[in-house]
């Protein structure tokens, strides 16, 4: 008796098969750790730029002040690259006296929101400072 020793066909086209849905599921994978990535950078310079102002706020007491006495600080556009992309993120800071804890303290919410792939996207960080002293009302 002879032995074989080649593949068939149908033993060449189901590996062919094979091979094909794994590089399928590979380059997939890849595609979405490569969206995850680049959204996770959109979403960290969205925090640096609300942290940086909540500390500017805590060190600037009259800016603080003023924010106060407006209630909202409005609203600052800051135009960033990211990657080879330049994004515009929209910051929104608000203060509001906390009378639960008698007046003596403030919460500030800082919002940066911005558009990604085609969808709206935002950070909100908050956090609570001692309200400044004003001269005329201690």
């Amino acid at each position: 008796m002879r032995r074989r020793t080649g593949l068939s066909l149908s033993e060449v086209v189901l590996a062919l098969a094979i091979l094909v849905v794994a590089v399928i599921a590979v380059a997939s994978f890849v595609a979405s750790v490569y969206k995850s990535v680049k959204e996770g950078k959109y979403q960290a310079v969205a925090s640096t730029i609300a942290q940086s102002e909540l500390e500017r706020l805590r060190v600037d007491q009259s800016a603080l002040r003023d924010l106060i006495a407006r209630a909202s600080y409005g609203v600052k556009d800051q135009v960033v690259p990211v990657d080879d992309t330049t994004v515009t993120y929209h910051q929104r800071v608000t203060a509001e006296v906390q009378s639960s804890m008698g007046d003596r303290y403030v919460k500030l919410v800082s919002r940066v929101t911005w558009r990604q792939s085609s969808r709206d996207r935002q950070v909100v960080l908050e956090s609570c400072y001692p309200r400044p002293l004003n001269i005329d009302n201690p």
